[in-house]
């Protein structure tokens, strides 16, 4: 490459969500001095949240109190035992979690639960996350508990 353009990076397809940054490097040239950026320089990052690399969580739209409902996930990218679903009201804080349960390990698969009994009505979301962790990676649409 050479010439004042512009020019393209590699691709780089994220496995989890986070924020990444990279920094550029020019070795310079007869007419042109050394330059790099910093990897904390604040223009050179990006951050990925909601689902990574189409891994998805799902549950009814709508259930009442003490029903049972079926959450769906696919597409974990790295399964593992220690990944786990959570009931949570719309927006709250990762810390104040209504239910959780562990996926088992699978990559894809379902389970049917219960929502507590005394649960207030509302609008809540499964958020779906990675190995022990609050790493979250997808949350599924609003869920009415009427």
């Amino acid at each position: 490459m050479a010439g004042n353009a512009t020019y393209a990076s590699d691709s780089y397809r994220p496995t989890a969500p986070g924020t990444f940054q990279w920094t550029v490097r020019y070795s310079g040239d007869a007419n042109n001095n050394r330059v790099s950026t910093m990897c904390s320089d604040p223009a050179n990052a990006v951050t990925v949240s909601g689902s990574v690399a189409g891994t998805t969580v799902s549950a009814p739209a709508s259930v009442r109190p003490y029903e049972q409902m079926t959450i769906t996930w696919k597409n974990i990218a790295s399964p593992t035992t220690g990944d786990w679903l959570a009931l949570y009201a719309a927006g709250a804080n990762d810390g104040t979690v209504v239910f959780w349960k562990y996926t088992g390990g699978s990559a894809n698969g379902s389970m049917t639960v219960t929502v507590p009994w005394g649960t207030k009505l509302g609008t809540y979301e499964v958020r779906l996350f990675a190995n022990n962790t609050v790493q979250r990676l997808d949350v599924s649409d609003p869920i009415t508990i009427w």
